[in-house]
């Protein structure tokens, strides 16, 4: 067996205590009680109510909406997803959460979605 006394671990440190004086000084930290609320300031008389939100389902809902339809390439460039998200949305929100029948026409190699009813995005 040899014996290497050559390495040690180099010492911690010691964290010093605060004097008391001292920790009673130090400020607080925020927590959570200590933020206000965010949320819409109340309306006041006289002004008027700010537009409605358009989201990036009520784009491609509209888009799909249009007698000619959309390529997942214009549903891309509209809302800035990736090719694989148009393709989510179209299957998760469309046509299971709405309900909508979408169906899908192929001229010269591109294929276009298009909604065959109207419809409302849901929540």
């Amino acid at each position: 067996m040899i014996q290497n006394t050559d390495i040690t671990a180099p010492a911690r440190k010691r964290r010093r205590a605060r004097p008391a004086a001292e920790a009673n000084e130090a400020p607080r930290r925020k927590t959570n009680t200590d933020v206000k609320a965010v949320g819409p300031k109340p309306a006041t008389p006289g002004t008027r109510d700010p537009a409605p939100r358009v989201t990036r389902a009520d784009i491609v809902i509209g888009l799909l909406s249009r007698t000619c339809g959309a390529t997942i390439d214009e549903m891309c460039e509209v809302t800035g997803w990736q090719k694989h998200s148009v393709r989510g949305f179209l299957a998760g929100t469309v046509k299971k959460k709405a309900g909508v029948t979408l169906t899908s026409d192929t001229t010269a190699g591109i294929r276009t979605y298009r909604i065959v009813t109207a419809v409302e995005v849901p929540a």
